[in-house]
């Protein structure tokens, strides 16, 4: 049994666009790989292109506003804890992601370097890939 034979159909398309956008590749991208690390290095430009891609392949939407919203939160100096926390929660929420928000660092005192590096932490290739795969199924 090979790697592939194991991928879920979302990984294998996940995988294949991070290929294309980014270089690195398919066979090289695992579920736990972040997004936003050193190893992929996605930026917000590539995350446009995955929903597209995800739109034009699939007739499905990837609401990059909910992504936006989340880090704008989180950046946010005057926001209110519990707008923050929900802008995270309907992330993660959106995304099939379980999360402990009193877990995340940075978050009570509010560090947004710290708190945008838990939050992107827990965007990983198997995060878009079970999106992908619970939209299908």
């Amino acid at each position: 049994m090979t790697d592939t034979d194991t991928r879920s159909w979302g990984h294998m398309f996940i995988a294949e666009i991070i290929e294309t956008v980014r270089g690195v590749p398919a066979k090289d991208c695992q579920l736990g790989d972040q997004l936003y690390g050193e190893r992929l290095g996605l930026e917000s430009i590539d995350l446009i292109e995955i929903s597209l891609r995800i739109e034009e392949e699939l007739d499905f939407e990837l609401n990059i506003n909910v992504f936006g919203h989340a880090f704008h939160s989180i950046n946010d100096l005057d926001l209110e804890l519990w707008k923050r926390d929900s802008a995270i929660v309907k992330l993660m929420a959106y995304l099939n992601i379980e999360l402990d928000i009193n877990a995340l660092d940075g978050r009570d005192p509010h560090d947004p370097a710290k708190l945008a590096a838990s939050v992107r932490g827990l965007l990983t290739v198997g995060a878009l890939a079970n999106f992908v795969d619970s939209r299908l199924s």
